[in-house]
């Protein structure tokens, strides 16, 4: 059974939703990778050494869930320690339709400017080239633990295959 799961994909991909129905199965709290940058209002971002030091914090315990997107920081230390490595490859149609639904979910609980709704969008879009292109070869290199998943349906097989396995 897998103890350590590191998720990754692009902003609106469903990195965190994915790893909370993990953790619900595996009985592990799943955090982002958000969570151990800012502040739970996301107002104050922490300093490097902080984000560091929370990131240590979690990859020491014997069981973690991280989601995230690739952060050069994060990415290297998270691989090496994951028992298993998701990806989670959605195309472009679907990556809008869920941070626009998100956000508009998120509306309704908080008030955030347009702005920050087009830079989700924007960085969204532009994952495929900036950070897939990157690090997807770094991710690779640990071809024993990886796991691509391209839509809801493997998402619902992969989840179902490990509620078998408990």
């Amino acid at each position: 059974m897998f103890k350590r799961i590191l998720i990754l994909g692009a902003g609106g991909s469903g990195k965190t939703t994915l790893g909370k129905k993990i953790g619900n199965i595996i009985n592990v709290s799943s955090r982002s990778i958000d969570d151990l940058r800012y502040s739970n209002d996301f107002k104050i971002r922490f300093s490097d050494k902080k984000e560091i030091n929370n990131l240590n914090i979690l990859l020491r315990k014997k069981k973690w869930i991280l989601d995230g997107v690739y952060a050069e920081n994060y990415i290297y230390p998270a691989l090496k320690k994951a028992d298993l490595i998701i990806v989670l490859k959605s195309n472009r149609l679907r990556l809008i339709c869920n941070i626009i639904k998100r956000e508009i979910l998120r509306k309704k609980k908080q008030s955030k400017p347009l702005s920050e709704l087009v830079k989700l969008l924007y960085w969204s879009q532009k994952y495929k080239y900036h950070n897939e292109t990157k690090y997807l070869p770094i991710v690779e290199k640990h071809k024993k633990k990886i796991i691509f998943l391209k839509n809801d349906s493997e998402k619902d097989n992969f989840l179902k295959s490990l509620t078998l396995l408990t």
